[in-house]
């Protein structure tokens, strides 16, 4: 049956992005930009704007955003971005010499140093590309993951393992959160990018507020003895609409910490609040910061109803590679004052 012209309905871009990331996995698709590169920029689909992210890499505008651009954005030229996550911000002198010699090749000596303690190179040519992530991978370093709806680059403190004052070195759970969710094939197509940051700093100075989930380090005193653990923040963001995370009131044993953050990750963090609480705009809207706003204004009232439980319960149902309720929950977690 033949839809009327008149009847048809022109689907958004949101609805595009959505129909994309659910035709393929660019993780499993590199051997295309490897074609691309050996046929030219003019190859290119147009749909690989999208997939191009899942590789770190973005179209280079001319700068002019508003000016010179639609919809705040500049003009395409022939270049690339590509962003590079180190997790924590680690990287070894050898990576660093490395990528020196990267940025001085293909991108012009010039190198950003992001606020989520990523690295971007400018100026790259197609041509360029994969003998860039060739050579990256060899130094155990890839853009995969950097860019895209998925787990992207875990933060923390930059004098992680240095600072006199921190309560824990948290940089070997970042490193973990990073090498097992954020370039998981199971996450490859979350609703929205997902923000994850973990600090045993004291002094918060990776802003846990402003993330999806946050675990800062805290000393509490359980059965009689101290013990430093984490506490848990959810729902923070910035954007065009920033948001503080919500803590959650429990503590967090430091041996829970990779099982609570997996749990909460991945297509279940949508699903959990949205299942409970309704639906939001697709892809736009589509953070954890969205449900938690749009329940109740005050989200203070919305912990009374929508608890860390509802987040990590549909996780059970998920995969049998989560945590039951009772072991992430109830097995250890334990509840402190708000």
């Amino acid at each position: 049956m033949t839809i009327p012209a008149e009847l048809a309905v022109k689907e958004t871009k949101a609805q595009k992005t959505e129909r994309l990331k659910a035709a393929k996995n660019p993780w499993e698709s590199f051997d295309e930009i490897r074609q691309f590169a050996r046929d030219g920029r003019g190859s290119i689909p147009e749909d690989w704007a999208l997939y191009f992210r899942w590789w770190g890499i973005y179209s280079q505008g001319d700068g002019n955003g508003l000016a010179g651009g639609k919809g705040g954005e500049g003009k395409a030229t022939e270049f690339f971005m590509m962003r590079l996550a180190q997790p924590n911000g680690l990287l070894t002198s050898d990576q660093l010499r490395g990528i020196s010699d990267i940025t001085k090749k293909y991108a012009r000596n010039n190198i950003d140093i992001t606020t989520r303690q990523n690295l971007q190179l400018h100026w790259l040519t197609i041509e360029a590309i994969p003998e860039i992530v060739d050579s990256l991978v060899k130094m155990g370093i890839s853009p995969k993951g950097a860019c895209g709806d998925v787990v992207r680059n875990v933060t923390g403190c930059p004098l992680a393992g240095h600072n006199h004052d921190e309560l824990i070195d948290a940089s070997p759970l970042a490193r973990r959160v990073v090498h097992e969710l954020s370039t998981n094939n199971a996450f490859h197509n979350l609703p929205r990018k997902f923000k994850i940051s973990v600090t045993g700093c004291p002094l918060w100075c990776n802003y846990p507020e402003v993330n999806d989930v946050a675990l800062t380090a805290i000393k509490h005193v359980v059965d009689g003895k101290e013990e430093v653990g984490y506490t848990l923040r959810v729902g923070g963001g910035l954007s065009t609409e920033p948001f503080l995370a919500t803590r959650v009131p429990a503590f967090i044993r430091q041996e829970q910490a990779f099982e609570v953050i997996r749990a909460i990750d991945g297509p279940l963090f949508i699903t959990s609040c949205i299942t409970i609480h309704g639906t939001c705009d697709l892809h736009g809207t589509c953070t954890i910061k969205e449900p938690l706003r749009k329940v109740n204004d005050s989200i203070t009232g919305l912990l009374s109803d929508l608890s860390i439980a509802d987040l990590i319960e549909p996780a059970e149902h998920a995969s049998g590679d989560y945590p039951s309720r009772d072991h992430a929950l109830a097995g250890g977690l334990v509840s402190i004052a708000r």
